[in-house]
């Protein structure tokens, strides 16, 4: 019977499974700092092979990586955190008004995408604000505050021009004043129409008073 290597191999691998690891750890420390500046070197010369295989492996095993990202991100809250600070305390302005710049000018490419979306998922994304501001009430309270009080006038024409638009979220305020805990949107698109038609007619009387005169 012919010797099989192979087999040989994998069943010493199994027997001594955890023995092998062992050294390879012991070896890897010996050797971090040469391994990491192979890593490097090697991933400098190849970008867009390791980009191409790192996208592959994640393709494959999305659950296992995300359960991993979670592990890490669980384990390193504060290291995390102190890094967070320091990046944004270093570069918190400048990246601030690049990544205004860059939504703005999305915004104004994607606009028909963006409505397309909204529609199909109008319900799901006002469950989510709603939630969102539930959970934040006194956040969100201080920080219109502080806005309100640094930009008045801008302040006052945003909410001259929210009420003129009458949208969901300004009818929906209404309602809520009223006494509605939970609005429905058929209810919104009725009281939008009632107040578009007291709104004619309340013009339609100054309209009136002022020929009489």
């Amino acid at each position: 019977m012919a010797f099989d290597a192979k087999a040989y191999y994998k069943a010493y691998q199994e027997a001594n499974k955890e023995k092998l690891a062992a050294k390879r750890k012991a070896r890897y420390e010996r050797n971090k700092d040469e391994i990491a500046a192979r890593q490097k070197a090697y991933n400098a010369r190849n970008k867009e092979k390791v980009a191409a295989r790192k996208k592959a492996y994640n393709a494959r095993n999305k659950e296992k990586v995300a359960a991993q990202q979670k592990a890490y991100r669980e384990r390193n809250k504060e290291k995390l955190s102190g890094y967070h600070k320091e990046y944004q305390k270093s570069y918190g302005a400048a990246n601030k008004s690049r990544k205004a710049s860059r939504m703005k000018d999305y915004r104004v490419i994607s606009k028909d995408r963006i409505a397309a979306y909204y529609e199909r998922n109008k319900e799901l994304i006002l469950d989510r604000q709603k939630a969102y501001r539930t959970r934040n009430k006194e956040t969100i309270a201080a920080i219109k505050k502080v806005y309100a009080e640094r930009n008045k006038e801008k302040f006052k024409e945003y909410r001259k021009s929210y009420s003129s638009a009458l949208s969901d979220a300004y009818v929906r305020n209404i309602m809520k004043c009223k006494g509605w805990k939970v609005v429905p949107q058929q209810l919104i698109e009725v009281k939008r129409l009632q107040i578009l038609i007291k709104r004619e007619v309340k013009t339609a009387k100054g309209n009136t008073n002022e020929k009489r005169n």
